[in-house]
């Protein structure tokens, strides 16, 4: 039979449908194939597919008694469901009619044989199993079936893999309800009837009621009843209706709550059941939303717009599953919906549509209903196109879309949609943080034709100023290379930018990407920290699989680490993963996996229908409030669990067994746990599915949910019960063998978690070895008195585990013996403990257990005796042994131990290996003539050498040629090994060079070898082979050798300084030795001019002078002093000597200046020295001239007045004029602080006005000058602004105020501070690094200051304000003057103190052992704009020492008292009795803090456990603690830094760093106070309790120790920068003492003269003692020259090298703890803490 008015079909059509039922089932087998094929045919038959099915299925078989039969019938309508998707519901519920149809007859075949035929059908189409084909046609079959009077449940559920009939409903429910009950037109009662009873025989298998099943599925079954109803135009009525139909369920009440309640799931259900497929122009969708008057006018544009890209070969339409409706009435359901629930909310409604809809599209199998699904998506978005350009919405758009773009046929329709999205997300005025990850994602997986359209939407946002900043975080991570457009956008990000992006939590995708731009960033920031302490983990956390990682990532993450010197911060702090609830949800929710972030999605829809939304709010940044809100809007029922007894649950044996394997174990205990906790808060048992789906949501969540379960304050009785089920049950999975490792970490975090809540017990075990050195100290704090615990043990362990090289020697023990052994071990002195071994052997006390393990890399092969050594000294790389012997099993097993005991050092091996590899990669690829391996670190040399000569080894098998020597790795490792002070392998390798030199004139290998006999000391035989050399080989222009061969000579004192500089210096005329000449130079005009000879000679001359001019003056015959006269001329000519040295040494300044940083400084304290020499004045404008500016920036601050006469004068104006030309932001400042107080009303005396006169000449001439006049004078409004507010006196300018007042204060409108906007002048506070090109571009500008201000406290109320940068969005400073106040604060004094500290800084990086600890001083910016006010960087996230150490003393010690009180009463003291004198005072201060001392016990140590209780986190704050403690002690120590009292410290509560506030009390001015300060530095009893249990032993000591001997070493550094400032008019060298002249005029003038002409004043000696240096001594008392002698003087005493290092630290440490000496300190400054 043909269907009307169809095409006949062809014959062989005919024969080939009549072989189905061919008696020979071999035809009929063959037949079913070829009978699927003919579905292929359909330009031939030339009919639709569904046309054709009709006529080809009366073919089928038909006698379904006979079981071969059946088979040939089934095994065609399989192929065909294969072959045809159009047509595929057709054969599908054919294949399960027959079934019914056969079910009941005898020749019925069992169901495993309809399974199987199933089965093999999925997976042909590429599913899991039968269940999902089934789930995808469902809704289709409820409907067939409910006509013919059959339930879906008369199936067996085997049939399509589901174990029982509850797991077929379960799976069936959503799809099945709807078409069930929703009532069709022209349905008979029939129909209805059969639909209500499976839809209770549904809810039997859920064992729920049928008005629960009618609720839960309410939005489905509503909604298509309403579109039905319009099919039949009674909308009219329809509300009736849907009340009548419900009564059978639920009453009215609760159907109309449900309605408004369910809006989104009933608006859902409406929308995806659109059947129209085609979204062409003319579409029958384009033209309904044209027509329509419910649509919005741009409804049709912009579906157009969501679907433009959609191609016709993406995919071929055809008729939809049922059930499915015409555009017009979709939207008319929607309309009528709307009006019948007035008060939805369409954003929310939209929120969790479109969730749905994403997630519908995803699971659907069938490529037909993905496209009407996506149509249905872009209907919703086009009829809500302005609600959905919401940020969050259009973030749920892109996120979904993200999905879509993984399947090919969606490819163009996801291009569409994210078109549309991205254009929209250009028009936002705020960003959304999680944005750079979408478009990373997205850029991951648009395929190669889309990579141009993607990069101009980018580009396109990126216009959008406020949006630039997300596009700059994401293009670090591009997969790809981006267009040219895009990469001039990505060339503006800088390494903090990069680092950002890459410690951004929201930012996950593709991450390790990012490692290339910081490879490309950090060449230009060496000094950088951030990726040893953060980067380097956060890269190695997201290094993608094996199949994922490209060698381009790779190369750049081992040129990042070559970069860094393998600088790795090994107490990187990882926190534990337990954050609340909601906020894990979130995060899940962005996630890459569509089924991770559904399953998030509908657990947060339950979380928040039960929890209160208020506090959740405020704890969540502000873009996610929006989503939570619209979460919040629309919640489903909450989930109700049983009640459990989880007290026999954890005992029964087979929850501990669980643990054998983790997946299992984690899901099932946070069930329990959630479960228990739901019994008081249903927000728990929303989380049931979760914990089941999602391993990793589990084991962060397990911590919070045991602690819930602790901190529940139930019925006490059961809650000990829980409480000692869950202690016993984690001990028994402790201590079970086969317990996986991952359950037993989650156990032990689980108990560093409950630390955060609970005091620590004594008792806590954990495996890590910082967790025992935390518990251990937790040990020792809560022991008795009369416990007694050794420690030795575990803290030599614990230190031989873990990277820090000082916090050994701190452990105190009574066994010296062994301490000492250990000691050796720990510094590595093999030879002492292979004697001291020796010894013990002798004695009979050998004990393997403590053989020596030196570290050495001699590269040996593998034997007996290899094996020996190999163990010993600890290379554990040696191949497997072939045979069996002791040592090489020993060998074995140590090398397991090694491995298993130290993962920072298996760390350290891996970076070591990576760079190494990354040397060998770079050095195959280059040439013969250019292969040369780079120098490193010690400590992968030896594993570059190894590779190196196995690669060449393998290329000399292969080239035609000579072969690479091996010679330059043995010279350049000897060059790690000697600066890494390894003397012995140094000598090994370059002895190896020399064996395998090739050449026997390579100058290389001769000169390192000269370098490893002055390491080793041997001066004589270094310079001896040195001068050999030069004289083979000078004709090739050895100019270094000569340089290196003079500078030894010199240092050695074994030829004359002239022969030296004749012979050796002179011949080498070549730039590269002009810094050693010039130290040549230098080091011999200071020996002469400090020798004792030489002062005791210009003593002679200054006196004969005087008395010259007096003889000449009353004498008239000059012939009388002639033997004077011939002194005089003796001491010019020697003047002149000393004159042609000083000129060798400038003449080479600027070549210097190239090759360390504080060659400008000794040059300008030279200049300086001898100002006024009139034979300098020709030759030093010649010689600035050749100086770049940049390097003489710190002179801008060294102005004389301009009225001096003087050329040098003159040549100074003009560099200052050329550095403020060239380096505006760094001049300007200082410039314009002289000059400020030209108009300022002074007190008399305090003015300068000839250096206010120069200042204000200079900025003059700099606004003139037209290439900076723009930047200066914007800079001037800016420093104006400034000083106008710090001088603001708020007392008489805001009424009301109240300077006790914590709230935030508005600034008055009209300060010109509000009125900078989008300024071109960088943050005065942010570091503007000096630009060699001057170009200063893209820098952190100043965009604006917010409107209100806070105070810091104190006398001078100092103001913090917020300025808000280009590149940084948040800036605090404080504003801050003394102006008004009494005591005034000379903010110069900080700022000069602040420059020290950063050459400090430069000093202890230089030094591998004090950068291997990140010695430093921690700085702050400091920037006076008058003598008085200024402004000073806010050191954030930090509190002052005082204001915790308090309170806290109180808090844990409230039975002792007030600390305050201790210090009140030592004032008291003083200020009473004033009959007794000063000593008797000091006396019983003394008496009374030491009794009260007794009693009262330190607290630092609990700020530590107060700020984190992860071990490591906790150790890694201490150490920083004891390290900069110790290295500012030491600092201050030698710069006298005074007035350290409690409040002038401040901690970082991140780092632990203590941070110096408050400067002006320096060199040793606090002694001079009226309680003068005799204690070095700070460290009372609770700064010291800080450092553990060790106190200043160890890390202290040791700290402090290297901080001396590195600034003893570089001690002319810092003599030479105080010289400098010796010379500064602005700088005070003693208390109360004016920099600028205090008291009279005559006074002023006497003093602050270093820069002015001294020819008419006789009164000034010029002194040198031996070793310090020019000393200008004035004839005056108390003068500036006097005070910068006395401070100079002290500080060289203070580095000298008389006493030894431990010595000078030990004695240090006894008197700043000594009471006898804290006792004597005033009592403000607080020695009790």
């Amino acid at each position: 039979m043909l269907v009307d008015g169809a095409p006949p079909l062809p014959d062989f059509f005919l024969a080939m449908m009549h072989l189905m039922n061919d008696d020979d089932i071999r035809v009929r087998v063959r037949a079913a194939p070829a009978n699927a094929k003919l579905f292929f045919l359909e330009d031939v038959v030339q009919r639709h597919p569904l046309d054709f099915y009709v006529d080809w299925r009366k073919h089928l078989p038909e006698e379904l008694d006979r079981e071969e039969f059946i088979l040939t019938r089934l095994l065609t309508l399989g192929n065909v469901i294969l072959s045809c998707a159009a047509v595929r519901r057709g054969p599908i519920w054919h294949f399960l009619e027959t079934y019914l149809a056969t079910k009941d007859s005898a020749q019925h075949m069992n169901t495993d044989h309809w399974h199987t035929i199933l089965s093999a059908i999925a997976t042909r189409m590429g599913l899991i199993n039968a269940s999902k084909l089934m789930e995808a046609y469902v809704s289709q079959f409820a409907f067939v079936l409910r006509k013919e009077g059959h339930s879906l449940f008369n199936l067996p559920p085997r049939m399509f893999g589901y174990s029982d009939g509850v797991a077929f409903a379960k799976a069936i429910a959503s799809r099945f309800a709807a078409p069930t009950l929703a009532g069709l037109s022209g349905e008979s009662e029939r129909a209805t009837a059969t639909g209500q009873n499976a839809f209770e025989a549904l809810c039997n298998y859920l064992h729920k009621t049928p008005s629960q099943g009618f609720i839960e599925h309410f939005g489905e079954v509503v909604g298509l009843h309403i579109i039905s109803s319009s099919s039949t135009n009674s909308l009219s009525g329809l509300n009736g209706t849907l009340i009548s139909r419900a009564q059978h369920f639920i009453d009215a009440v609760t159907f109309e709550e449900a309605l408004k309640s369910q809006f989104p799931l009933v608006m859902l259900a409406i929308v995806r059941g659109l059947g129209d497929n085609d979204t062409g122009a003319n579409s029958a969708i384009s033209n309904a939303l044209v027509q329509s008057t419910s649509a919005p006018p741009l409804a049709n544009h912009v579906f157009r717009e969501l679907t433009r890209f959609r191609q016709t070969s993406d995919h071929r339409p055809y008729p939809p599953n049922t059930p499915n409706f015409a555009i017009g009435l979709i939207l008319e359901s929607i309309s009528w919906l709307k009006q019948r629930v007035p008060s939805h909310d369409i954003k929310a409604a939209s929120y969790h549509i479109l969730r749905h809809l994403f997630k519908e599209i995803q699971d659907a199998i069938i490529v037909n209903e993905k496209f009407r699904l996506l149509n249905a998506l872009c209907l919703w978005i086009a009829l809500h196109y302005d609600e959905i350009s919401d940020p969050t919405l259009l973030h749920v758009v892109i996120h979904g879309t993200t999905f879509l773009l993984q399947e090919e046929e969606l490819l163009h329709s996801a291009q569409s949609i994210l078109d549309w999205a991205l254009q929209s997300y250009a028009k936002q005025k705020s960003p959304n943080s999680r944005f750079p990850d979408l478009l990373i994602r997205i850029c991951l997986l648009v395929i190669l034709g889309l990579l141009n359209w993607l990069d101009n939407s980018v580009y396109s946002i990126a216009q959008n100023h406020g949006l630039k900043r997300q596009i700059l975080e994401a293009l670090p991570a591009w997969p790809y290379v981006p267009s040219a457009k895009l990469h001039s956008i990505s060339s503006q990000a800088t390494a903090s930018d990069v680092s950002r992006a890459l410690n951004d939590p929201s930012l996950s995708s593709n991450k390790f990407r990012l490692v290339r731009k910081l490879r490309d960033l950090g060449s230009k920031d060496s000094t950088s920290t951030e990726f040893g302490n953060l980067d380097f983990w956060t890269l190695k956390h997201h290094i993608p699989s094996r199949d994922y990682l490209e060698r381009e990532d790779m190369l750049a993450f081992a040129k990042l680490l070559h970069h860094h010197h393998g600088h790795i911060e090994v107490f990187h702090t990882t926190i534990l993963r337990n954050p609340a609830i909601i906020n894990a949800l979130l995060r899940l929710q962005a996630s890459s996996s569509d089924e991770r972030s559904y399953c998030a999605y509908t657990t947060l829809c339950h979380v928040l229908a039960v929890a209160k939304l208020k506090p959740i709010l405020s704890s969540l940044p502000n873009d996610a409030r929006p989503e939570l809100d619209m979460l919040h809007m629309y919640p489903p029922n909450p989930i109700v669990c049983e009640g459990h007894d989880i007290v026999t649950s954890l005992a029964d044996p087979a929850t501990v067994e669980m643990a054998k394997h983790f997946s299992s174990w984690i899901g099932h205990q946070c069930t329990l746990l959630a479960k228990e906790l739901s019994k008081r808060d249903p927000v728990y048992a929303q989380l049931l599915d979760i914990f089941q789906q999602n391993e990793d949501f589990a084991h962060d969540m397990i911590p919070v949910l045991v602690h819930a379960t602790l901190q529940d304050r139930g019925n006490q009785l059961d809650q000990s019960q829980i409480r000692t089920s869950l202690s016993t049950y984690f001990i028994d999975v402790l201590q079970m063998s086969s317990a996986s490792t991952a359950a037993i970490q989650t156990i032990v975090n689980i108990v560093l978690y409950l630390r955060h809540f609970q005091p620590p017990s004594p008792l806590a075990t954990a495996e890590r070895t910082l967790r025992r050195f935390l518990f251990l100290e937790l040990a020792v704090e809560y022991a008795a008195d009369n416990d007694t615990l050794n420690n030795d043990d575990v803290l030599y362990e614990i230190y031989k585990h873990i990277d820090e090289p000082d916090g050994f020697y701190g452990i105190q023990t009574a066994d010296l013996q062994q301490f000492l052994l250990k000691r050796f071990h720990h510094e590595h002195q093999w030879e002492k403990a292979f004697r001291f071994h020796g010894a013990q052997m002798e004695a009979g006390g050998g004990n393997a257990s403590t053989a020596p393990q030196p570290n050495t890399t001699t590269d040996i092969n593998p034997s007996s005796m290899n094996y020996r050594l190999g163990w010993k000294t600890e290379r554990w790389d040696l191949p497997l042994p072939e045979e069996h012997s002791a040592d090489a099993s020993l060998y074995v097993a140590l090398r397991a131990i090694y491995r298993e005991r130290d993962p920072c050092c298996q760390i350290r091996e891996l970076t070591r290996n990576i760079m190494s590899l990354n040397e060998i990669y770079q050095w195959a690829n280059l040439s013969n003539e250019e292969k040369d391996r780079p120098s490193g670190e010690l400590e992968f040399c030896s594993s570059r050498i190894r590779l190196l000569r196995s690669l060449s080894q393998k290329e000399a098998q292969q080239q035609v040629g000579p072969v690479l020597s091996p010679e330059l790795c043995f010279v350049h490792l000897s060059e790690a090994a000697r600066k890494a002070g390894r003397g012995q392998i140094a000598l090994n390798s370059i002895i190896q060079a020399q064996a395998v030199q090739v050449d026997p004139n390579d100058s290389r290998v001769a000169s390192e070898f000269a370098n490893v006999l002055w390491h080793d000391k041997e001066e004589n035989m270094a310079v001896q082979t040195l001068q050999a050399f030069v004289g083979r080989h000078y004709v090739q222009g050895s100019s270094v050798g000569c340089e290196r061969a003079g500078r030894w000579m010199s240092e050695a004192c074994i030829a004359k300084p002239t022969d030296i500089r004749q012979d050796y210096f002179q011949p080498a005329d070549r730039g590269s030795v002009y810094h050693q000449f010039a130290s040549f130079a230098d080091a011999q005009y200071q020996a002469v001019m400090n020798s004792p000879e030489m002062i005791r000679r210009r003593i002679y001359i200054e006196r004969k002078n005087v008395e010259v001019k007096y003889l000449n003056d009353i004498l008239p015959d000059p012939d009388r002093f002639k033997r004077i006269a011939q002194q005089l001329n003796k001491a010019k000519r020697q003047l002149a000597n000393d004159s042609a040295i000083f000129e060798n040494a400038s003449g080479v300044s600027k070549s210097a200046t190239d090759y360390d940083d504080t060659a400008p400084l000794g040059f300008c304290s030279l200049w300086f020295a001898n100002f006024h020499a009139p034979d300098l004045e020709e030759k030093m404008e010649t010689c600035l001239d050749r100086v770049e500016s940049r390097k003489m920036v710190f002179l801008i601050v060294y102005i004389s007045e301009s009225s001096n006469t003087s050329k040098n004068q003159a040549i100074l104006q003009k560099l200052l004029l050329r550095m403020g030309r060239e380096h505006p932001f760094h001049c300007i400042y200082s410039i314009f602080c002289i000059q400020s107080r030209r108009h300022a009303s002074e007190p008399p005396g305090q003015a300068h006005p000839e250096r206010m006169e120069a200042a204000f000449e200079l900025l003059e001439k700099l606004k003139q000058d037209p290439h900076v006049s723009e930047r200066v004078q914007e800079t001037l409004k800016v420093c104006a602004a400034y000083l106008e507010w710090a001088d603001f006196s708020l007392k008489d300018g805001i009424s009301g105020f109240e300077a006790t007042t914590k709230n935030p204060i508005k600034i008055p409108s009209h300060l010109d501070i509000l009125k900078l906007k989008n300024t071109t002048v960088p943050v005065l506070t942010a570091h503007t690094p000096i630009d060699p090109t001057k170009e200063y571009r893209n820098l952190d500008y100043v965009v604006r200051y917010e409107q209100n201000f806070s105070l810091a406290g104190g006398i001078n109320l100092p103001k913090i304000n917020v300025c808000v940068g280009s590149i940084r969005p948040r800036h605090k400073q404080l504003m801050v003057s003394s102006r008004v106040a009494k005591e005034q604060d000379d903010l110069r004094q900080d700022a000069v103190m602040e420059q020290v500290f950063d050459l400090v800084n430069i000093v202890l990086r230089r030094d591998r052992e004090t950068r291997k600890r990140n010695l430093n001083i921690r700085a702050y910016t400091v920037v006076p704009l008058a003598a008085t006010a200024g402004v000073l960087e806010f050191v954030d996230n930090t509190q002052v020492l005082s204001g915790w150490l308090n309170p806290a003393h109180e808090k844990y010690h409230p039975e002792q008292g007030s600390a305050n009180s201790i210090a009140a009463k030592m004032v008291e003291i003083r200020r009473t009795k004033l009959t007794r004198s000063a000593a008797d005072k000091d006396m019983e201060c003394v008496k009374y803090f030491k009794e009260n001392m007794k009693r009262f016990s330190p607290v630092m140590r609990h700020w530590f456990y107060e700020k984190t209780k992860v071990p490591m986190a906790w150790f890694r704050m201490r150490l920083n603690y004891t390290r900069s403690v110790a290295t500012t002690s030491i600092v201050g120590h030698v710069l006298g830094l005074g007035d350290r009292h409690s409040s002038n410290i401040l901690m970082d509560n991140e780092t632990g760093e203590a941070v110096h506030i408050d400067l002006g009390i320096a060199f040793e001015q606090g002694k001079l106070l009226n309680v003068p300060e005799i204690v070095p530095f700070r460290l009372t009893q609770d700064m010291v309790d800080g450092m553990g249990m060790s106190g200043t032993r160890g890390v202290f000591q040791r700290c402090a120790e290297e901080t001396l001997r590195v600034l003893r070493e570089r001690s002319d550094v810092i003599m030479t920068v105080l010289e400098v400032f010796r010379h500064d008019p602005l700088h005070s060298w003693c208390a109360g003492q004016d920099p600028e002249g205090a008291g009279s005029r005559e006074e002023a003038e006497g003093r602050g003269r270093s820069l002015k002409s001294t020819k008419h004043e006789p009164s000034v000696t010029t002194l040198a003692p031996a070793g310090l240096g020019e000393i200008k001594l004035s004839m005056e008392s108390d003068s500036v020259e006097e005070n910068a002698d006395r401070a100079l003087s002290a500080v060289k005493r203070k580095l000298d090298t008389t006493m030894s290092v431990a010595y000078t630290v030990n004695e240090l440490i006894a008197e700043a703890t000594s009471l006898d000496n804290l006792g004597r300190m005033y009592g403000g400054w607080a020695p009790q803490l």
